[in-house]
């Protein structure tokens, strides 16, 4: 609805008719339509980020579905090949990278990384907090 228009002026030529951007209601009324079509790009792209990441997953583990799911995530996507190659790679680099780190490197990455950006009331944050208290615990009875 919005596409093209690049300032306040286009947007009322626009809306004419419709909204009056000079009365306040309305101007509420245009935010809020603007407020949930961002939260909906939003949403869609992540979305579209944990398709891709599902899969990386499903052809790092040799799923035989993945290629299906390729086609699928490709054509939602509006991606090309090429990118979705490239992210596809940089994803397996990235968990190669993950692999070869030492026990107590991948604790201090994680605690210092991901579980400091979640907010610390949240069930994500407890259960990988929780997870981090066991896997310290793993290792020092390896050692």
């Amino acid at each position: 609805m919005m596409g093209g228009v690049r300032n306040i002026e286009e947007l009322q030529e626009r809306l004419d008719g419709v909204y009056d951007l000079n009365q306040a209601d309305d101007c509420r009324k245009m935010i809020g339509v603007l407020l949930r079509s961002i939260r909906e790009k939003e949403r869609l792209g992540q979305q579209l980020q944990n398709q891709l990441k599902t899969l990386a997953l499903m052809v790092v583990n040799e799923n035989p579905e993945a290629r299906d799911k390729a086609r699928e995530a490709l054509a939602k996507s509006g991606k090309t090949k090429a990118e979705v190659f490239d992210f596809l790679m940089n994803m397996a680099k990235t968990m190669d990278a993950a692999e070869a780190m030492s026990n107590d490197q991948l604790v201090s990455e994680v605690t210092n990384l991901v579980w400091a950006g979640l907010d610390m009331s949240s069930r994500e944050s407890s259960v990988l907090g929780e997870m981090i208290h066991r896997m310290k615990g793993l290792g020092e009875h390896e050692s």
